[in-house]
């Protein structure tokens, strides 16, 4: 889907808001953002994630280092606290796959996928 949208991932880096396999948990067994990793790595794309739910997964990182390295952001799980997040400066494509940030849509370049 995000190939589609932007070309080639070669190279880019991709970062997962959210991992988790539910909202507002720690809890990453049977996450569908470990699916969406591998293929987004098996199109050359390196991932980093930011779940502030989420301890020891080595390329967790804080958001504001997402700002910085992310060339593209997938929401992948719909956690409370990224509505408390500053969202006033982001310019950068996500695909919100949960249609969670509405209060920012005018700003989301993809929304749900579309």
């Amino acid at each position: 889907m995000l190939e589609n949208k932007v070309g080639d991932l070669y190279g880019k880096t991709v970062c997962l808001l959210g991992y988790s396999y539910k909202a507002n948990v720690d809890d990453i067994r049977k996450t569908p953002a470990e699916k969406i990793e591998r293929g987004l790595k098996m199109k050359g794309a390196k991932v980093i994630i930011h779940d502030p739910y989420i301890k020891g997964k080595e390329n967790n990182v804080p958001f504001e280092k997402a700002l910085e390295e992310a060339d593209y952001f997938i929401l992948t799980t719909a956690h409370d606290k990224f509505k408390k997040y500053n969202w006033e400066e982001f310019n950068k494509v996500l695909i919100d796959t949960h249609n969670f940030l509405t209060e920012v849509k005018d700003r989301i370049i993809l929304c749900n996928g579309k």
